[in-house]
């Protein structure tokens, strides 16, 4: 039976919950102030709410003492009204409240446990060390926790395990020369930020009272924590530098000659800050290769993670006098479940692919090896008849003329097996980005381009496409190609039969050239099972939310091979009150020609 990482609270359909009404008073209203409202409840009294209206409901049975506090010069009182509120899972009005306030409840356990620290979410704990670490990089294991209301069952609490990278050294390791004598290590830094110009890498700042979430602004050159000038504080109090500041306000040991940073806080807009006191949180794809698979959890483990944070959360994981948990996690019955399981693949050949023996991850991991084999085996299901026999590489010089080679020569080696159509890749090689777009609009017919391009500015991600409108484009970023070209031979291929013995890089390849499939309009394999409905309705919305398209497709089998054709394509620009109106004009079109 399938296990879940849901635990109900007790009592289950039948839970209620007693909370007190408490009325906020403040000069300046609006959802916002409920809100803070509810941090200074926690905060102040230790006490868990929701925002209901102009109301705030407190899960506790006693009488909530007032709260008077100043934010921003907009005093906040929060006082108790004497009403009393049940709330019951059996009125589905009070369900989403009741999932609200014990997903804060259990959030305010574990900050009291100890056991977890956070950043700027109290929905997001990390444990207090890493589990493994290399090159720099530490991983550590995260919980995120949630509630859920579920039909016939009641209130489940979740907590999700996955992994997050933080660098074990601060920024100030990476701009400044260290004891190990590598000198200043930016290039580095912007690595393992995946720092692009207007865009910025996230940071963690810890000042020995909490960890914050902050982004990266500029390394001040030349200042120190002495001589920033006045550092501004907390109720207009002024700092004459932010060394003075720091010994002040924050729990930190700090020599008045360390490097300063700028960074910016959420609320708090910018601010220079200790660099020693900041590290970086590294993106899922910088990590070091020998942490890229550590936040692949498996079953079992995740189960054990999971079931060692509820035993650090004792009997009581709610709190003295709050519901407890039923023991174990919820197993649905069968009829709640609804697997999809891989079904029989047909590929080029008239060959047939057999669905997985069992559901395992073994057996699911060898079918997607399988495939791999079956189309470079048997090739595609579909290639168009007037498929594209040539396709642009354009890299510029500076990413390597033998990288470019091994690159093309990859993907064409792919696309002439795959089609059983021969399928060159000419190879554009010039200084800069915009000679190469000025190369491919000079070619006389636009077709399909791979490009590498700097992503040192986001906006040319973009840019690509609208000027190169007529053009099919695969875009490959020069980072990319740089980290996964790291093992290639330095000569360039000799001939079409050169091999790189280097997996990593083929296996970037083979997804490049998948990519490249796809805009040949080529369908590498179909699934073959028969359909369990004759139709299916599709809408496709634009970027802009503006414009859908209407799309009823109906099925029909061929043989054995499951066979889908447009019988209705509409362009439309109706707002979203009109869906349901013209799905039933479709479906009635449709069964009319059924019928014919």
């Amino acid at each position: 039976m399938l296990e879940t990482n849901i635990r109900i609270v007790e009592t289950g359909p039948s839970l209620k919950l007693q909370t007190r009404v408490l009325r906020v008073e403040a000069s300046e209203g609006g959802p916002r102030t409920s809100e803070i409202a509810v941090s200074f409840l926690r905060r102040d009294r230790g006490i868990a709410s929701v925002v209901l209206g102009s109301s705030l409901l407190a899960l506790t049975s006693s009488a909530v003492p007032t709260v008077e506090r100043n934010k921003d010069g907009n005093p906040i009182s929060i006082r108790d009204t004497g009403q009393v509120r049940i709330l019951q899972f059996s009125n589905p009005s009070d369900r989403q409240l009741m999932c609200d306030l014990l997903a804060r409840q259990l959030e305010l356990q574990v900050s009291r446990v100890g056991s977890w620290w956070t950043l700027d979410s109290l929905r997001i704990w990390y444990e207090q060390v890493p589990f493994t670490s290399d090159a720099g990089v530490a991983a550590w294991r995260r919980y995120e926790l949630a509630a859920v209301h579920i039909d016939g069952e009641g209130i489940g609490l979740v907590v999700d395990v996955s992994t997050a990278f933080i660098t074990q050294q601060s920024v100030a390791d990476y701009f400044v020369r260290g004891s190990n004598g590598n000198g200043n290590r930016k290039r580095e830094f912007d690595r393992l930020t995946a720092r692009q110009e207007e865009q910025k890498g996230t940071l963690i700042y810890d000042n020995g009272s909490a960890s914050i979430k902050c982004w990266f602004e500029e390394w001040c050159e030349g200042m120190t924590c002495a001589t920033t000038g006045t550092i501004p504080g907390r109720g207009g109090r002024q700092f004459p530098s932010l060394y003075e500041y720091a010994i002040s306000q924050c729990r930190r040991a700090l020599n008045p000659d360390a490097p300063v940073a700028r960074v910016s806080f959420q609320n708090l807009g910018t601010q220079k800050v200790p660099a020693e006191w900041l590290r970086i949180r590294v993106m899922n794809d910088s990590v070091p290769r020998r942490l890229k698979q550590v936040d692949k959890i498996d079953p079992a483990e995740r189960s054990n993670l999971i079931a060692a944070f509820w035993r650090k959360m004792g009997n009581d994981p709610l709190g003295q006098g709050a519901p407890r948990l039923d023991g174990g996690f919820w197993r649905p019955s069968r009829e709640r479940v609804l697997r999809f399981r891989i079904p029989r693949l047909l590929f080029g050949s008239g060959h047939e692919l057999a669905p997985p023996e069992t559901d395992s991850i073994n057996h699911i991991r060898a079918n997607f090896r399988n495939r791999e084999r079956c189309l470079a085996k048997y090739g595609c299901w579909y290639v168009p008849q007037t498929v594209l026999r040539t396709v642009h590489l354009a890299v510029r010089r500076e990413c390597g003329e033998a990288t470019a080679a091994w690159l093309g020569l990859g993907i064409q080696r792919r696309l002439s097996l795959w089609t059983r159509r021969q399928i060159n890749v000419e190879l554009i090689c010039e200084e800069s980005l915009d000679v190469l777009k000025k190369q491919l609009r000079q070619v006389n017919e636009p077709g399909l381009a791979v490009i590498v391009f700097p992503d040192h500015d986001p906006s040319t991600y973009h840019d690509l496409e609208y000027e190169l409108d007529q053009w099919r484009i695969k875009r490959i970023t020069e980072r990319q190609l740089r980290r996964k070209a790291a093992d290639l031979p330095d000569e360039e291929p000799q001939d079409e039969r050169a091999q790189t013995n280097a997996p990593n890089w083929e296996g970037f390849v083979d997804k490049c050239a998948l990519d490249v499939l796809e805009l040949l309009e080529c369908i590498p394999y179909i699934p073959i099972s028969p359909a369990s409905f004759q139709a299916r309705f599709g809408v496709d919305v634009g970027h802009t939310r503006r414009h859908f398209e209407w799309k009823l497709v109906d099925f029909c089998v061929t043989g054995q091979a499951l066979i889908d054709r447009d019988f209705i394509r509409i362009a439309s620009k109706e707002s979203d009150s009109g869906i349901e109106v013209k799905m039933v004009k479709c479906v009635r079109l449709w069964r009319v020609a059924r019928c014919a």
